[in-house]
């Protein structure tokens, strides 16, 4: 096996310099440009990279708890969700996770699978996983412009870009407003606007989530001025903000863990997703895997106007019946136990308290003084706590943008825009989110792979 210079060496060997004069230009430094762009440049085209920010994968290096979550195992379209149209199922189907990995390991990255199917670099560390990146653009050749805010796209006979490049000297870096846009420094003039020529285009912006990175919507207005029409962007993979006039003990329960099974309800009682996993209650609300994975539904359910609920069974192993039996049976074989004590059988100890007090049982009552009516509710709260769902979490906690750029405007085999020829919409600007646990980066590399390989192949570059 070749090692990875000798590889890098026989890709460089390899390249028409004819091609090298076909220019490419990549508007986004994040996941999914950042393999667009090696792939483009491995297949022999001159790739330059707009990148907005004063370094690249900036949201890569925070994705995982910062050990990048590069993909899932089950990665396939079941666990992804659209507003426009079913693409994201075709693209994973002809770049599967097995070809990520292929491709990782030729950017000297070996992922290791940990539970749940998350895979992950085997250092466990993003920093690894934006080195191989940097070390492979810098290998082949890739220019990147950094601090370049594109303003405006303009096609003729080629793409024009127009951009403003700030600068990033550490005494001159950008304010940031309160949504975590840049803005130029008061009292300093703006940029010189300058242009560059590019034969394709691929815009890879990103969505609105995760600010702080650099995501800030301007994708979107780009692709709007060559006519393309926009799914509302909503929050995803965040927490929920639960209302608290029916259940006051958001703040008392901070930073309590347990397992639950989670419903989803409208006002109707119409069930609109169930999740089941570690649940995790905040002083606003809730989180955890499971409301994470619930909080997509959610923000479009709250779009529409409708009114949510959230049912919390703490006891999914058990029927509602078999809990009801189970108590009955523990009050009657230990009666000389404290309600509270017996209770901490089933639930960490701070929600017991809560429980009783949600009841209005006494804590000092023991299990032979508990009333009929008493056990009724104990059980209703084990297996059907009612809770009231307010709002997704603000954006600057959101892992993901729902909604984006219509699926329905790009073509489902190459990603290329109906709109403007030779436009390229990848990534989170286009209207698929996925599930939590690696598979928004699947998607991020899956669209990038069929991308560059459509352009690669329109213009007869080197097989990727």
């Amino acid at each position: 096996m070749l090692s990875g210079k000798a590889m890098l060496k026989k890709i460089r060997n390899s390249m028409n310099k004819e091609w090298k004069n076909y220019k490419i230009g990549i508007i986004g430094g994040g996941a999914a440009g950042l393999l667009a762009a090696v792939l483009l440049a491995r297949a022999g085209f001159a790739v330059t990279i707009l990148e907005k920010n004063d370094k690249i994968g900036k949201k890569l290096l925070i994705t995982g708890n910062g050990r990048c979550n590069l993909s899932n195992r089950q990665a396939a379209a079941g666990h992804y969700f659209s507003r426009s149209g079913n693409l994201a199922g075709g693209i994973l189907r002809r770049f599967p996770v097995e070809k990520t990995l292929a491709v990782f390991e030729s950017l000297g990255i070996t992922a290791r699978e940990l539970e749940g199917g998350k895979l992950y670099p085997y250092s466990l560390e993003a920093k690894t996983v934006v080195k191989a990146f940097l070390y492979q653009m810098e290998y082949l050749g890739i220019e990147v412009i950094y601090g370049a805010e594109v303003t405006a796209l303009r096609k003729k006979e080629n793409w024009q870009v127009f951009y403003r490049q700030k600068d990033l000297a550490e005494n001159d870096r950008p304010e940031k407003n309160k949504s975590g846009k840049d803005k130029f420094p008061k009292n300093k003039a703006l940029p010189e606007p300058k242009s560059r020529i590019f034969q394709d285009i691929i815009l890879c912006t990103g969505g609105m989530s995760y600010a702080v990175s650099g995501s800030d919507g301007q994708g979107y207005e780009l692709a709007g001025g060559l006519g393309h029409s926009l799914i509302p962007p909503r929050p995803a993979i965040v927490q929920l903000v639960m209302q608290e006039k029916s259940f006051p003990y958001y703040k008392h329960l901070q930073g309590t863990k347990t397992e639950a099974a989670l419903t989803l309800y409208d006002a109707q009682n119409q069930v609109l997703r169930r999740e089941r996993g570690e649940l995790l209650f905040t002083a606003y609300g809730v989180s955890g895997p499971p409301v994470l994975l619930l909080s997509t539904t959610a923000a479009y359910a709250w779009a529409e106007g409708k009114r949510l609920k959230l049912a919390v069974n703490f006891l999914p192993e058990m029927e509602k019946e078999e809990v009801s039996r189970f108590l009955r049976e523990k009050l009657k074989t230990l009666p000389y136990f404290s309600v509270e004590r017996l209770l901490e059988m089933f639930l960490p100890n701070r929600l017991v308290g809560v429980l009783l007090k949600h009841t209005d049982i006494p804590a000092g009552k023991t299990a032979a003084e508990i009333s009929e009516k008493e056990q009724h509710k104990i059980v209703s709260f084990l297996t059907e706590l009612e809770l009231e769902a307010e709002k997704p979490y603000q954006w600057q906690q959101a892992q993901v943008t729902a909604g984006g750029i219509s699926c329905r405007e790009v073509d489902a085999a190459t990603l290329e825009s109906k709109k403007a020829a030779g436009l390229y919409l990848i990534g989170e600007i286009l209207d698929v989110d996925g599930d939590c646990g690696g598979f928004n980066l699947q998607w991020a590399w899956s669209s990038a792979m069929a991308a560059a390989t459509a352009i690669s192949q329109k213009r007869g570059g080197n097989e990727i």
